[in-house]
């Protein structure tokens, strides 16, 4: 589908791509395609939806979404590695990607730091800590109660081994108490238990909070984020004393590892312009994303840094997969 006008009016900072060296050496002569290993209707679909007029523009071919589910994101991320080195077809990377490495280890069907080359991490959607009203009223609180209780509390996560269940589980290793991991399918059923009171505490998708917390369901004890956030009254997991706690759910462009890099360099500086672009970046604020704008360097450091501390957290808390 050609842009519209109203797209080329939309994005006066894309159309001055050129200037910046964008697709100076390469461009797509086919339409590109970007492997999601969900199904539709989370957040990173929700980005790259926000993603495909812009890329249509600086790029002159449209960027289509391939959905393939299944495997906790094994299934999807396989296939974007098993694709040919050519640039036209992209793969998804997240939280999950370093996860499903860490807990499946050799028995993986792809090796994420030989088989993909990073391309650019986009945005974050950073964790909050929160628990029942009943537990605490405030952060300190709430570590005094769950250290002197008996047997420990409990806890609820997105699933086994997501992001958000590695994340508290590093918390509690660091803040010395004992708790019972109980995984949900998703969120809403974790929040209905945890307003219900038959949950205790969870880190909590960003968005998720404001409603929540403004009803006075949840406390907001704390934000695992570089900086507070001005929709709710909570300090940060650092100005808390806890600032090595890595609880967030981020998205980022990955290629098969034998694309040539100027091909690589041409599809970087295209998503750096995307979502610098301040339109869009108005757009995935509202859906949650705070923009990371990583280049490929930056972002196969940062790969590398999550990857040491998820492994770390999974052999102290002795996490399986079962």
């Amino acid at each position: 589908m050609r842009p519209t006008r109203r797209t080329m009016l939309a994005l006066p900072a894309l159309l001055a791509a050129p200037r910046l060296g964008i697709a100076a050496d390469w461009r797509p002569r086919q339409p590109v395609t970007i492997i999601l290993p969900i199904a539709p209707g989370g957040a990173s679909d929700a980005m790259f939806r926000a993603l495909q007029p812009g890329f249509s523009v600086l790029m002159g071919q449209p960027l289509v979404i391939d959905y393939r589910p299944g495997g906790g994101t094994v299934i999807g991320t396989e296939a974007a590695a098993r694709a040919a080195p050519d640039g036209l077809t992209l793969g998804l990377a997240a939280n999950s990607t370093l996860i499903n490495q860490v807990l499946h280890g050799a028995r993986l069907p792809y090796r994420v730091f030989a088989d993909f080359a990073p391309v650019a991490r986009l945005g974050i959607v950073p964790h909050v800590l929160v628990c029942n009203p009943s537990v605490a009223a405030d952060f300190q609180g709430f570590v005094a109660a769950v250290r002197a209780r008996r047997g420990g509390i409990s806890f609820a996560s997105y699933g086994q081994g997501t992001s958000n269940h590695l994340g508290f589980e590093q918390f509690r290793l660091l803040a010395g108490f004992e708790a019972t991991h109980i995984p949900y399918r998703g969120g809403p059923p974790a929040y209905a238990d945890l307003i219900a009171g038959r949950m205790d505490a969870m880190f909590m998708n960003l968005p998720g909070v404001f409603q929540q917390v403004a009803a006075g369901h949840m406390r907001a004890l704390g934000i695992a984020a570089a900086a507070r956030h001005p929709r709710i009254d909570a300090p940060t997991m650092a100005e808390l004393g806890f600032a090595d706690v890595l609880s967030n759910t981020w998205t980022g462009v990955v290629v098969p590892a034998a694309t040539p890099a100027p091909v690589i360099a041409a599809l970087e500086a295209a998503f750096l312009a995307l979502v610098r672009d301040p339109a869009t970046a108005q757009r995935l604020s509202e859906i949650g994303f705070s923009i990371l704008a990583e280049g490929a360097v930056d972002f196969a450091a940062g790969m590398r840094r999550d990857f040491a501390i998820y492994e770390d957290v999974v052999r102290r808390a002795g996490i399986t997969l079962a």
